[in-house]
């Protein structure tokens, strides 16, 4: 595993370079859906410091087995949440990446408040318009962000794509999501400016980081295949 971090680093690395842009300003998140805690354990020894996971119930497991062994580790919840797991991502997650309507924050909130916990969140952009996908159109991402400015528990730190894999271009999602964000924070809906971006997985990271990623998700590259 040690060669495959180093490796996915280096790539990392060269595309920002590439871009004009720091590679320090580019967390890697590993994704260890469906891994074991002990590959998880070697990847945090290894130097990866965040992970993404998007079965709760799997997730809560390794989060309660994990924090005392990597007590430096931010957990991520990457996937679409039903609001009856509300409350297990108010209280094992730092991140959620895939917020995308205001009553699942509602929820999320209050359980926040009895944590007395911070989240970060993602609005979830469906970027391609694929029926499939989980997340907003860009058209009503000012509406939900505006909805969102009130709530204190949770802070709204960018967005976040799943491209379609129908893509004639490999930027161009990355491109329009970019977009997004500097037309949001133009717009001044929200107290807080749009840091971050949330785009780029194994295939693509490379073309996430030229259109400004801020995280890449990458689980494929560092773990293997998915079991």
């Amino acid at each position: 595993m040690q060669s495959k971090i180093q490796k996915i680093k280096q790539r990392i690395s060269s595309a920002a370079k590439a871009s004009g842009r720091d590679p320090n300003s580019i967390k890697l998140v590993g994704i260890s859906k469906t891994k074991p805690n002990r590959a998880i354990q070697e990847a945090y020894k290894l130097g990866i410091q965040d992970f993404g996971e998007n079965y709760m119930q799997e997730a809560v497991s390794k989060v309660s087995a994990l924090r005392k062994e990597m007590p430096g580790a931010k957990w991520h919840f990457i996937g679409p949440l039903q609001s009856n797991k509300a409350k297990d991502l108010a209280q094992y997650f730092d991140y959620f990446h895939a917020l995308d309507r205001e009553s699942l924050a509602k929820k999320i909130q209050s359980h926040l408040e009895k944590f007395n916990r911070k989240l970060r969140a993602f609005i979830q952009v469906n970027i391609d318009a694929e029926e499939s996908k989980s997340g907003i159109s860009p058209s009503r991402a000012e509406e939900l962000l505006k909805e969102l400015s009130t709530f204190d528990q949770i802070r709204v730190v960018g967005l976040m794509c799943i491209p379609s894999r129908e893509q004639s271009s490999p930027s161009e999602p990355f491109c329009k999501l970019a977009a997004l964000q500097r037309r949001l924070n133009t717009s001044a809906v929200y107290p807080h400016e749009l840091t971050e971006l949330s785009m780029g997985m194994t295939k693509d990271f490379e073309a996430a980081i030229q259109e400004g990623a801020t995280m890449v998700r990458i689980g494929t590259a560092i773990f293997g295949e998915r079991l």
